[in-house]
């Protein structure tokens, strides 16, 4: 042979060079490339791989750096194939791998001898592809002795087609899975943007997606084997963009809570402990940052807490159990804060009871009102009130509640401190002297003077009732009143009418009845006018229920009278047919109200009677 080939192989796009010497010794009529290097004198020892394919493409007038991009070449740890770095045990290296459809479709197309119609793409060497982008089909590999040196893929072919078309027959051509479709794009650079992944290289999108899958296949009782189904998994659902990935780390981690609490390592997992591991390399920086914002908004971090590198300067997040540190406030109570929609129901993320996270910044003011507000055991040490006076005090708008829904309802309120407070200071500023005369305990003004303990601090701060206190700490329990003053303010307010047990005896009918005539509007109360007192009564005019009396009036009222006996009124009412002026159903224990008739019509029917 001379120092040139009589017969070069076009160039093919994406081919490796090792596939270009197996065509350019099929061409030549040469068994394998083995035989061609020994025909020139090459030796086949691995060290003379490069030396001996610079000589075959010098014969051939191919320039060789045509095939670097798609050839790998050897690095530290990996290899680079097509501009990218790829883990050298990813890199199929001494056999032939190969797409067995694209072989038999290569050789159906092709002409001349049949190992030479065909060539190796070179993701085909990349063992993470595990089936053709193109057909679907599972990559094969040549089952000949591994040698020492590049693998001779026309070789093969040629003395193996019948079995490679068995294959290919065989094997069903389905859709190519995405990951398969991505990878070849990302080494061709025609690729689909995928917003997670595009910016991180080969060997990193291999680790992450390992990752990723392998948490997602464990955690829902998968195998924790399988590699190629692990790369698969977690590639589906970091293909999904970066807000439906977090979503499912969230809605995973809180399905399989088991009471413990949301932890970085239960929402991360693998992922969390890779990036820990690899904390220092500059590339993982966009999925170390993606995790650190997504944990400052959905972990309960503290502020100074470390997360991959980065330190958190102020709280986004609470848990039942930080807020409760923080705040002195029992977990059980912020969740009936949270239960009555204090936040918004989106804003509340639930799982299990220490899985309740909510944003700090909504709940912050609330749980300051609470921090600073009082128990009513803690108003009635501060004031010196019993439980009634306190809550007589909240009613007439002297001490404020924190609203917070159900967690603090009429049973336990919280006070608002202020307003405890400027009572301590108004009972501070009241005179301190002995006690004598006519001054009497604060808290018994009830009981000696029938006027509500609201009303008695009320006319003290107008200056209307004189007051003074034992020296030390002021307190109601050591504050005395005047008891004339008292009288005199009781007098002033004297009611203007009659009570409904006056009206009762005026209209010779039960309190009952009186409670139906107001209900059905025959009788209009006044206003309430009685201004002390636990349990004010409604009063009426007595010029009302008079005129009231002439038109309307119970059976035993008419037959006295009329002087017949009850029974007569009965009788005749029931002959007459005449209708009671509203149903009669209030009941009292033992006791039903009795009915009520137009007195002018039982008269006349009375009179009728006696007549006929």
């Amino acid at each position: 042979m001379t120092e040139r080939f009589e017969i070069v192989p076009p160039f093919r796009e994406y081919e490796t060079r090792d596939s270009f010497v197996s065509r350019l010794a099929a061409l030549n009529q040469m068994v394998s490339v083995v035989d061609m290097a020994r025909l020139l004198g090459e030796s086949n020892d691995r060290s003379n791989i490069e030396p001996r394919f610079l000589r075959f493409a010098a014969m051939a007038g191919i320039d060789p750096s045509r095939f670097d991009r798609h050839s790998p070449k050897p690095g530290y740890g990996h290899a680079m194939l097509g501009d990218h770095k790829v883990h050298t045990t990813q890199v199929w290296k001494l056999q032939a791998r190969y797409c067995p459809k694209c072989v038999v479709e290569d050789v159906e197309k092709g002409s001349g001898p049949i190992g030479a119609r065909t060539f190796q793409r070179f993701w085909w060497l990349w063992t993470a592809i595990e089936k053709c982008p193109d057909h679907g089909c599972d990559m094969a590999v040549a089952d000949d002795v591994k040698r020492s040196f590049a693998p001779d893929l026309c070789a093969f072919v040629s003395q193996n087609f019948p079995r490679i078309l068995a294959i290919a027959t065989a094997a069903q051509a389905t859709c190519a899975h995405p990951l398969d479709v991505y990878l070849r794009g990302r080494l061709t650079g025609e690729n689909e943007a995928l917003e997670l992944l595009d910016n991180l290289p080969p060997a990193y999108l291999i680790r992450l997606c390992e990752a990723v899958g392998r948490d997602a296949i464990t955690k829902t009782g998968g195998s924790q084997t399988l590699e190629p189904a692990h790369m698969r998994v977690g590639f589906e659902l970091l293909a999904r963009g970066r807000a439906r990935f977090l979503a499912h780390l969230e809605s995973n981690a809180r399905k399989f809570d088991k009471g413990r609490g949301l932890t970085r390592n239960a929402k991360y997992g693998r992922i969390y402990s890779l990036m820990t591991k690899e904390i220092a390399d500059p590339v993982w920086a966009p999925i170390r940052e993606l995790l650190w914002v997504d944990a400052c908004n959905t972990l309960p971090l503290a502020p100074g807490e470390e997360f991959l590198g980065y330190h958190l300067e102020k709280r986004l997040v609470h848990s039942l159990h930080t807020a409760s540190q923080q705040y002195g406030v029992h977990p059980k109570t912020i969740m009936k804060m949270l239960n009555s929609d204090v936040l918004s129901p989106e804003a509340v993320h639930r799982s299990s009871y220490h899985s309740t996270v909510f944003p700090a910044d909504k709940i912050q003011e609330l749980l300051n009102k609470v921090q600073s507000s009082a128990s009513t055991s803690q108003v009635r040490e501060k004031l010196g009130l019993t439980h009634q006076a306190i809550t007589a005090f909240r009613r007439a708008g002297y001490l404020s509640t924190v609203d917070a829904g159900s967690a603090f309802g009429e049973s336990r309120p919280r006070y608002v401190t202020k307003d405890v407070d400027a009572i301590v200071a108004n009972l501070e500023a009241c005179r301190v002297g002995r006690i004598r005369g006519a001054f009497r305990p604060f808290l018994t003004v009830f009981k000696w003077g029938r006027m509500r303990t609201a009303d008695a601090y009320r006319l003290m701060l107008e200056g209307k009732i004189a007051s003074v206190r034992k020296a030390g700490e002021a307190r109601f329990d050591k504050l005395y009143i005047d008891y004339w003053d008292v009288l005199r303010e009781l007098s002033i307010n004297s009611v203007d009418g009659i009570s409904l047990k006056e009206t009762s005896k005026l209209l010779n009918v039960s309190i009952l009845n009186v409670r139906s005539l107001i209900e059905y509007g025959f009788l209009v109360p006044g206003e309430r006018i009685r201004k002390f007192g636990y349990n004010p009564v409604a009063y009426l005019k007595k010029e009302d229920v008079l005129e009231f009396k002439k038109k309307f009036g119970g059976m035993t009222g008419i037959a006295n009278d009329l002087g017949v006996a009850v029974a007569l009124v009965s009788r005749v009412i029931k002959a007459a047919k005449i209708e009671p002026l509203y149903p009669a159903t209030r009941v009292q224990g033992k006791r039903a109200e009795s009915r009520m008739f137009d007195r002018q019509k039982v008269v006349d029917a009375v009179t009728a009677f006696k007549a006929g």
